[in-house]
């Protein structure tokens, strides 16, 4: 019986995989497609597939905290003139059409304002787990760091705001692990790590609704929602018409071009690349309290 059982459970679990692989869900690597908004990515099978309530909630509150991380180079004794936030060049992405050789080189476009947008969104289309938001913070971050030069005020503030965010997780997710600076370019599987005691992953409605919506009366109108999604198709497409995914070899190629290596972790593999050649690059703003070590 304990044979019979067996057999028919690895029966079971073929024809899901099956199923799974045809509808684009799992990748014949045994990888599984996670929604990011304007792109995809390919996981280890995730722990869960939707958030409670108040993960989400507690998601909300540590991106707003990183939202209100200031400017350490401002004066907070000036009456005049509040301290500026750091955030501010992370809001909201330039278009494509603004800025097209970022879209050439940064696969898996980020802002604060998709990533709140998919905070908002019901838990089904929202991320997947505490995991998966961390991951999308730390794209925002790394793109930054990546297209930006090393000596650019805002490559250092995306350091700034790295150390604010792992902060404000760990005051809310204690334990939870989070993604690596770079490395979250080749891998977004989150390690095993000892969650808390009696933990299950939500599955029923029940299960989310642990507490009120955060989000629901605050909900967003119908012209909001309908621009939001418009302008989250315009990047998809511009992704898409890079010809990569998230994690592929072609975006890997990218980021070789860029840097002059293979990407992280990676052996180098056949002729070397070309060399990235910018069409235009910003390198931060100059900064408004020059430190000593500049003069």
């Amino acid at each position: 019986d304990a044979r019979r059982k067996a057999a028919e459970e690895a029966r079971r679990a073929e024809e899901r995989r099956i199923e799974e692989e045809h509808r684009g869900i799992l990748s014949p690597e045994g990888r599984y497609r996670v929604h990011m908004g304007a792109f995809d990515l390919w996981a280890a099978r995730p722990a869960q597939w939707k958030m409670r309530h108040s993960e989400r909630r507690k998601c909300f509150e540590v991106l707003e905290a990183i939202r209100n991380e200031p400017d350490p180079d401002d004066d907070p004794d000036d009456e005049d003139e509040p301290p500026r936030l750091l955030i501010e060049p992370f809001e909201k992405l330039p278009g494509p059409r603004e800025l097209p050789d970022y879209y050439e080189l940064i696969r898996c476009p980020v802002d604060c304002r998709s990533v709140e947008r998919a905070l908002r969104r019901a838990p089904e289309r929202s991320y997947a787990s505490p995991w998966f938001f961390a991951v999308a913070v730390e794209l925002m971050l790394t793109n930054a760091q990546t297209y930006n030069d090393e000596d650019s005020q805002i490559f250092e503030e995306a350091g700034i705001l790295r150390r604010a965010f792992h902060k404000a997780m760990s005051a809310r997710f204690p334990g939870q692990p989070l993604p690596k600076s770079v490395a979250v370019y080749e891998s977004c599987d989150e390690p095993d790590w000892v969650r808390p005691p009696g933990w299950a992953p939500p599955i029923t409605d029940a299960d989310v609704a642990d507490e009120r919506d955060p989000f629901e009366a605050d909900r967003l109108d119908l012209e909001t929602q309908q621009r939001d999604e418009d302008e989250e198709r315009a990047l998809a497409r511009a992704v898409a018409d890079g010809g990569a995914m998230y994690g592929s070899s072609e975006h890997l190629a990218n980021i070789a071009r860029r840097f002059g290596r293979p990407g992280p972790g990676r052996p180098p593999k056949g002729p070397p690349k070309p060399p990235y050649v910018p069409t235009g690059r910003p390198v931060g703003r100059p900064r408004k309290y020059p430190r000593p070590e500049d003069e």
